[in-house]
């Protein structure tokens, strides 16, 4: 059995029971989960037990410490079974997830406004005295809810203390011939070739990282490395070779000024970070950007709900147009059946005239001859009254004609007059449900088409919204009536 699905649907610290596989890394697997009391929401984060140091106690110990915004919220740690569990808050999508899903490129104002928050993510945690060493788009995320616009800086199983929080703090001494800790890609120089990380090394990586989220990539990606060749000398020698200025050629100076900077910075001096701020505030005020928190995926998200509302409008204009065309045709066809009507009724009337003119003259002719010929039997004037009758026999069939007709136009008249109020009810049921998914996203919407005080979040509503829930439900239920 594998390691994720042994994992998924147990309940840890008889409290926590997991979902879904979210991510992974170094240490483990990550997982969203929620209480089965309450149903609030976490991240788990589960390390295998080894006997060997454990990333998640040092992660757990760190943010413990840290406790600040932008900084995610221990609930509890410990073990259970074969793994070490870190409970924690449940996050948002990471910023390489968000990059990759925007075809790898960021636009300049974004990067700013993110800029603005991870250099103080990490003043934050050089204030406490923590380096953080792996700088790097994975280890940033988004909050969730009305956290959504505040980047969190995650991940810190590789931090390490560089000042002591007792005494005189005093600084971790410099010394080279170390380990790489951390990602190559965003390295610094410095770290790449294995000297002790300090403050500047967390700097100038993300320096990298904003050039990344810019370019949408780095010259020393991708490099071509034979077996036997030390991949992280190749990257350090290329990162080396390569200056600030042809890094960030065709871009703002101060990305360029940014990176000078972190570069030239000494192992325990201490970076000034309100420069480095101020220096992405001139490329704003220089385009005049506003930090109003609208990201790209935010402003993509927001034209692809107007697309849609724009194919919503096509197709409903497509079906009012295709309604008027049909009561056209209809109108067309009454005018029709009504001028039959009158060249028949005309036919009628003309024939009728005649008619009653032969009548009168059969009448008079048989008073004559019944006063000449003394009731003598003369078969013409038999003839003549049978045809008579008869006239009146097809004068009765057309009127019939005529009436059947005249119905018949009044059915299509009143059929008419139904479809376009059912039409009408839909679309007035369709513009109000569509308000509603826009006033209230949070809600549930049951599967009777009505919302009910059962709802999740019906007691958070205000007399406006509850008034509005109840003439929609007024309006649904009288198109159901009309449709059933």
């Amino acid at each position: 059995m594998s390691m994720s699905s042994s994992i998924k649907n147990k309940i840890y610290f008889s409290k926590y029971k997991t979902d879904l596989k979210i991510g992974q890394g170094s240490f483990g697997k990550i997982y969203s989960a929620h209480h089965i009391n309450n149903g609030e929401k976490y991240a788990l984060k589960l390390e295998k037990r080894n006997g060997s140091h454990s990333l998640l106690e040092t992660e757990t110990y760190i943010l413990c410490y840290l406790k600040g915004e932008g900084i995610p919220f221990i609930k509890s740690f410990g073990f259970s079974g074969e793994y070490n569990i870190l409970v924690m808050e449940l996050l948002g999508k990471s910023l390489e997830t968000l990059f990759q899903e925007n075809n790898c490129k960021f636009s300049l104002k974004t990067v700013c406004m993110l800029a603005e928050q991870m250099i103080s993510r990490l003043e934050y945690i050089h204030k406490k005295y923590i380096l953080h060493r792996d700088i790097k788009p994975d280890n940033f995320t988004l909050g969730l809810g009305k956290q959504n616009h505040i980047i969190y800086l995650i991940d810190f199983g590789l931090s390490k203390k560089y000042r002591s929080s007792k005494g005189n703090h005093e600084h971790i001494k410099y010394s080279e011939n170390k380990r790489l800790i951390g990602t190559a890609r965003y390295a610094s120089i410095n770290a790449l070739r294995g000297c002790e990380q300090g403050r500047r090394d967390d700097m100038e990586a993300l320096g990298y990282v904003l050039m990344y989220f810019l370019r949408g990539n780095l010259p020393w990606q991708g490099l071509k490395i034979k077996k036997g060749d030390d991949k992280y000398k190749r990257i350090y020698e290329t990162k080396k070779n390569i200056t600030p200025d042809e890094l960030c050629a065709g871009y703002p100076k101060q990305f360029c000024e940014y990176i000078k900077y972190t570069k030239s910075l000494s192992f325990e001096q201490e970076p000034d970070y309100n420069y480095l701020k101020k220096l992405i505030y001139n490329v704003m005020d220089e385009r005049g950007y506003t930090l109003d928190y609208i990201y790209d995926w935010v402003q993509n998200k927001k034209k692809s709900d107007i697309s849609n509302k724009i194919k919503v409008n096509k197709e409903n204009n497509y079906n009012t147009n295709k309604n008027k065309n049909k009561n056209k045709n209809n109108i067309i066809k009454n005018k029709d059946s009504n001028n039959k009507i009158k060249e028949m009724a005309n036919k009628i009337k003309t024939k009728s005239y005649k008619n009653n003119i032969k009548s009168s003259f059969l009448n008079k002719r048989e008073i004559n001859n019944n006063s000449k010929l003394n009731h003598t039997f003369h078969p013409k004037n038999n003839y003549k009254q049978n045809e008579f009758k008869a006239n009146k026999i097809e004068n009765k069939k057309l009127k019939n004609k005529i009436n059947s007709l005249r119905n018949k136009n009044q059915l299509i008249k009143s059929s008419e007059k139904r479809n376009e109020g059912k039409s009408l009810l839909k679309k007035n049921n369709l513009h109000d449900t569509h308000i509603l998914e826009t006033l209230l996203n949070n809600e549930i919407f049951e599967s009777t088409g009505f919302y009910t005080n059962e709802s999740h979040n019906f007691k958070h509503l205000n007399n406006n919204h509850y008034k509005f829930l109840s003439e929609l439900n007024t309006s649904s239920k009288k198109c159901k009536e009309i449709e059933n």
